[in-house]
């Protein structure tokens, strides 16, 4: 068992102090300086959120963690800090210092090995394999990638795509990640004692060989409760044709976008009832599996049960960033939708918005909010300068682009929304079909009325106003008048008073005076009564 002194701890610790992540955020600096402190000195029972604030970093006495959650938004930065710093400068450092989800006393153990841990006394312990973990959020273990044939050249592809997919795990809100894991290959690895001691749900393997210029990446994820394999993919590339980069970037996109994305694997997975049985999540986590549902299903009912479970995590964490956005969009779609659940929803929304990137400017989805909600209001030039931005900060995250595509789209930014739609089809294969929104109304715009109907097929969004809107209003430039009459009686039973405000109905989805006059044309023309 390899043994970590208070020495090397605290050399590993002023390391990590001196990374540029930390020098430029100071208060992660106090937050870890404090809980390693106390561990070293052998106070670990001392680590609570009141004693984190006011010793630590500097509240007064008065600080009343019930009511101010700073200590725990902090800890999900530092833990996301860390996980960058160990996949970049920190790589090859000796010790590796963490913080568990759901906890604040830090683990530091061999960065090379995965078994270590430090008790206090100077000498290792391992927590023992049937140890409780209650998961705050799902964590995902990636093992460093296994290069099969000892190529040196594999060394380098598999050493640069572990890392490239650390990165990119570490973009999607909701998800923490570990890593790099390392197989001692003599053993087999025992997923249980992993998820007791990283709290891992999933765990994330890799295989690169070659034969001559070939060269085949083999993933594959896996579900630490059981040990079961959901998801995997091989992919093969000729070097003669391709780069090492473009290796590196093609399978380091597929992976993290079919299984990290809102709608991918992970939180597919969650969503089931008896996967459930397994851990036990927080309401935060709870909270984002039913607005990831929302948006897959586009029924009014998950709406309104992802508007429950997040205003139930609201209210035990009123600051936590990514609930005021998920809050945020969640009214967005209640105004888009008609939904009629929240009374001020639409004056209340970009306020939500605007205070959620406050709290965390690189929140990812923070920042989407505010690209919809310029194509709402009409700020054509701003929302898709936003969501440029939001595209650069994960750029695989396939539901985000996507609602960026629609976006775009509805502000007459038709080739951003292309691109956009297309690489998030391509991430994830699993797409709902609004996806499709985007070709409908390019479709519809250059008059190929035929296209426009089979897309508008594609759009399942039964039960919303846009359901009848899409389909009768092609139906009524193609003269199909009596195919369009069910959409339109429909229509008028979920807005009875749609002819009287039509423009402003049409208008928060299609946006422009172009759009909102070609949609209005086709609904008069399939027998709508302005």
């Amino acid at each position: 068992m390899w043994n970590i002194s208070a020495d090397a701890v605290q050399a590993q610790l002023e390391r990590i102090l001196a990374s540029p992540e930390f020098v430029k955020g100071p208060k992660l600096g106090q937050f870890l300086s404090y809980v390693v402190g106390q561990t070293l000195s052998g106070h670990p029972d001392r680590i609570k959120q009141y004693t984190i604030a006011v010793e630590g970093l500097g509240y007064g006495k008065r600080f009343d963690p019930t009511s101010n959650t700073i200590v725990r938004i902090l800890a999900g930065r530092l833990r996301r800090a860390l996980e960058l710093y160990y996949v970049n400068q920190g790589a090859e450092d000796p010790i590796r210092i963490g913080i568990p989800k759901g906890r604040y006393v830090p683990f530091f153990s061999d960065n090379q090995s995965v078994t270590a841990t430090f008790n206090g006394s100077g000498s290792t312990s391992t927590v023992p394999v049937g140890a409780p973990y209650e998961s705050t959020e799902p964590t995902i273990g990636v093992f460093e990638f296994e290069n099969l044939n000892n190529h040196e050249e594999c060394d380098s592809i598999a050493r640069g795509l572990t890392a490239e997919i650390l990165t990119s795990l570490t973009r999607f809100a909701g998800l923490s990640v570990v890593g790099p894991l390392v197989q001692t290959k003599a053993q087999s690895i025992d997923y249980r004692k992993l998820r007791s001691e990283y709290g891992l749900t999933f765990a994330l393997r890799g295989w690169i060989r070659s034969y001559g210029s070939i060269i085949r990446i083999t993933t594959d994820l896996v579900e630490a409760p059981t040990g079961s394999s959901p998801w995997g993919r091989t992919f093969e590339f000729d070097l003669e044709k391709t780069s090492l980069f473009e290796i590196e970037d093609e399978v380091t996109s597929r992976v993290s976008g079919v299984i990290a994305d809102g709608m991918g694997i992970i939180f597919r997975k969650l969503r089931t009832e008896t996967y459930q049985d397994h851990i036990k999540l927080s309401d935060i986590t709870l909270a984002v599996l039913a607005y990831n549902n929302a948006w897959a299903t586009q029924i009014p009912q998950d709406w309104e049960t992802a508007n429950s479970a997040v205003s139930q995590a609201l209210a035990g964490s009123p600051e936590d960033a990514l609930l005021l956005a998920l809050q945020s969009n969640i009214y967005y779609g209640d105004v888009l939708y008609g939904l009629n659940m929240v009374a001020d929803s639409l004056s209340r929304m970009e306020e939500l918005a605007i205070r959620a990137v406050a709290l965390d400017p690189d929140l990812q989805i923070a920042q989407y909010n505010l690209v919809v909600q310029h194509a709402f209001f009409g700020r054509a030039e701003q929302c898709v300068e936003v969501a440029r931005k939001v595209v650069a900060m994960n750029p695989n995250h396939a539901r985000i682009l996507a609602g960026c595509a629609v976006a775009t789209t509805s502000v007459g930014a038709y080739e951003l929304g292309r691109e956009l739609i297309e690489r998030a089809k391509q991430l994830n294969p699993q797409y709902p079909g609004w996806y499709f929104f985007i070709d409908y109304v390019i479709d519809f715009h250059n008059e190929q009325y035929e296209q426009a109907w089979a897309d508008a097929r594609t759009i399942h969004v039964e039960g919303l106003l846009w359901h009848p809107i899409f389909r009768a209003a092609v139906l009524g430039k193609l003269g199909r008048v009596d195919e369009a009459k069910p959409y339109v009686e429909e229509l008028l039973q979920i807005i009875p008073d749609f002819p009287q405000r039509a423009r402003e109905y049409i208008r928060r989805l299609f946006v422009t005076d172009e759009h909102v006059d070609m949609i209005w044309d086709g609904l008069v023309k399939a027998g709508i009564q302005g």
